[in-house]
Formats: C-alpha cells, structure tokens, sequence
C-alpha cells in the first residue's frame, strides 16, 4: 500500500491543539492505556520532516497538562522532558505525592483518604 503524499493532507497539528484546547478539550485526558496528550506528545517518536513537537509540548504545559501523572505502565512525561521544564510545571501537591509514592514508598492507601490517595496513585 502507498503512503498518500499531497499538500492537501498535511496537517498542522499545532492549530488543531490550540483549537481543541480553546474549544475546552480536557489537557489531561487519558485514553485505555492511561496516556494523557502530554504522554503522546513526550513519548512519540520524532517524525522526519516535523518539527512541532516541542511546540505542542509547550502548549499542553502552558494549558495545565499534568507533567508527572503516570500512565498504567508507571511512565510520566517529566520521564523524558528536560529537569528544568519540569522543576517550572510540576505543583507542590504533585511534588509531595511523588515523594510518597516513589521516594518514601509509604503506605498511604491506608491513611488518607481516597480521592487524595487516588491523586497520590496517579504519580
């Protein structure tokens, strides 16, 4: 099967991003697999040709996307971003949830409640 090659198929994925984003597309969606856009965008491999990668990444973060929210297989963005992107997107709630989940390995199940340890899941 061939690839179709025509101007008239190009997409420019940034205006679509804006727009969904503008028309109030939910930034930290997640699909089957718990995958936000911001994990698409981060774990995507770079398509030759395209360089608006880092532009939709900026975007997402610049709408609130959820920097270090993990998807079933554990990965976050901030897995690959660059430390000082993350260090200027990452909240201190996520920061302490982080802390509790990774670094301290507590076990909060059975000390908070569950919409906060439900938050403290997704990192």
């Amino acid at each position: 099967m061939y690839a179709l090659q025509s101007p008239y198929l190009t997409v420019n994925r940034v205006v679509v991003v804006k727009l969904l984003l503008e028309a109030g597309a939910p930034v930290n969606a997640v699909n089957s697999g718990g995958n936000t856009p911001l994990h698409a965008a981060v774990f995507e491999p770079p398509e030759p040709g395209r360089s608006d990668r880092s532009e939709i990444i900026d975007l997402l973060l610049q709408h609130g996307a959820h920097v270090d929210a993990t998807n079933d297989a554990r990965r976050s963005a901030s897995d690959l971003l660059a430390p000082d992107v993350v260090f200027n997107h990452v909240s201190l709630q996520c920061r302490a949830a982080r802390a509790i989940r990774r670094d301290h390995q507590l076990p909060y199940r059975r000390l908070l409640p569950t919409m906060l340890a439900d938050f403290v899941d997704r990192h």
